[in-house]
């Protein structure tokens, strides 16, 4: 990182910095002065005061003005000599200019320079104390240094000022303390000891604590500054996704649409010369037929699964919950994936079925609970079996398990298995065929319906597929409910 020019090094050790400014860059700010090395970032930082600090400033002030006011009640009580001029300084010449210039600030004008107006107020209130302690016998006088440490004090913790400005003012201060009490009217000794011990710790406390409060101001407003840019950022990116991902679904619902109709004219027609010229065609022109139409066949399941994959993404799909029992819902799965079943050799058990009352989508379910068998069809090894079993669980839902012996799954796999176009083997090399959409589509289906799946596998074991449905509630257990 490299070093300001106002900034030397040293000049903040790095331990303490940090624990002051945490990770702000340090060449940001011009130290000796404490403001924006950047002017441009420093006149917009003194905008964002004018529009935000302001109205507390202006309080602040009206506020110190008039317990500066109320310290005619120390007068009264501590004075013996020259009450009455004290009481004219106080308030009737400090009190009403102090609020003069402090009500100036509402002036469209005069808004731009309230710090200048602060800086007045204070050097107004501890200038005239100043010559109030003149003004006193010795002995009278150090009471009266509470006023000057409450101005120092509370201006330099609660109101804002330019740092160059605000060490002016307090230098400015102390030397005219100190060559009141010491030559124009000197005090006693141990007036001038004490006077001076206290001014000076308080000096420098004030000086201190201007310096990092207005240090924080800054790196306050910096770090508010990144994180607006920031969150615009994020919506930038977040607009431009989506606008990606509403593209990529428009695409794939037009390409669907764009296939399919020639698709099933390839599949038709080849049915229709299959039919006709089988009786007078070879061998070889038959395979040929059942080639293209296997072949334009799959293509079209896939074509259909993206669009309906478009369709559930864009929100396009409408549900109608009915009720249904796990066992006709089987029923109807199984005349979906029988066929495919028995072309793989796989035994499908689904007897161990729980009976209860289920409120589901049949259509878009039946759809769902295929493509998951599909796929525990196609991971396992002919001669094997998939099995099927329903129950309810311990949270009062019903829980339908699909149990193949398969390839099985890493837990990286499984973690990535409910991606879009997600396949468990690398595209070029794989051996089972698919868009990789089957686990996507059933999810996005069954949360639609307030269904839940969930998905355990082991590599060499074999894959769980658990479906979780909500159960109809019949009126009576509502109302014992």
């Amino acid at each position: 990182m490299t070093t300001n020019s106002d900034q030397p090094r040293g000049f903040i050790m790095p331990s303490v910095y940090k624990a002051l400014f945490g990770t702000f860059p340090r060449e940001m700010m011009n130290w000796w002065r404490v403001a924006f090395s950047d002017p441009n970032t420093e006149r917009e930082f003194q905008k964002y005061l004018v529009s935000n600090d302001l109205p507390k400033e202006r309080l602040v002030n009206m506020l110190l003005i008039v317990g500066y006011a109320l310290f005619a009640i120390l007068d009264i009580i501590a004075v013996r000599e020259q009450l009455t001029e004290i009481l004219v300084i106080r308030l009737a010449i400090c009190t009403p200019l102090a609020l003069a210039i402090t009500a100036l600030t509402y002036v469209d004008r005069v808004k731009p320079y309230f710090q200048l107006v602060t800086a007045f107020v204070v050097i107004l209130g501890s200038m005239s104390i100043v010559v109030m302690i003149g003004m006193m016998p010795p002995g009278e006088g150090p009471a009266y240094i509470v006023g000057i440490l409450t101005v120092l004090i509370v201006y330099s913790c609660l109101q804002r000022l330019y740092f160059p400005l605000a060490a002016a003012i307090y230098i400015t201060i102390f030397a005219s303390y100190s060559l009141t009490i010491t030559v124009i009217t000197p005090k006693t000794g141990a007036e001038i000891a004490a006077g001076h011990f206290f001014m000076t710790v308080i000096t420098a406390t004030a000086f201190i604590t201007c310096f990092i409060q207005e240090a924080r101001a800054r790196i306050d407003y910096y770090r508010q500054c990144q994180r607006e840019q920031d969150a615009k950022f994020i919506e930038e990116l977040l607009i431009e996704a989506t606008a990606a991902d509403r593209s990529k679904i428009s695409f794939l619902s037009i390409l669907s649409h764009e296939l399919r109709t020639p698709l099933h004219q390839i599949v038709g027609f080849s049915e229709v010369v299959k039919n006709q010229f089988v009786a007078i065609a070879d061998t070889n022109t038959g395979e040929y037929l059942d080639e293209i139409h296997s072949s334009a066949t799959g293509l079209l399941k896939s074509i259909s699964k993206m669009l309906r994959y478009a369709d559930a993404t864009a929100g396009k799909i409408s549900y109608e919950i009915l009720s249904c029992s796990p066992e006709y819902l089987m029923e109807m799965v199984m005349d979906q994936v029988r066929s495919k079943a028995e072309m793989a050799n796989i035994t499908i058990q689904t007897a161990d079925m729980e009976h209860t009352k289920l409120s589901i989508d049949h259509l878009h379910t039946v759809y769902a609970l295929s493509q998951l068998i599909e796929n525990a069809i196609v991971a396992s090894e002919p001669g094997s079996a998939i099995t099927i079993a329903g129950a309810l669980d311990e949270r009062g839902k019903y829980q339908l398990d699909i149990i193949d012996q398969g390839c099985g799954m890493s837990d990286e796999q499984v973690d990535t298995a409910f991606a879009p176009f997600s396949q468990t083997e690398d595209v070029k090399t794989r051996s089972m065929e698919g868009v990789g959409l089957g686990l996507t589509l059933s999810k996005k289906i069954l949360d639609g319906q307030d269904a839940e799946l969930e998905l355990k596998s082991e590599i060499g074991v074999g894959t769980t597929v658990s479906v979780i449905f909500p159960i109809e509630v019949s009126k009576e257990a509502a109302q014992s409910g």
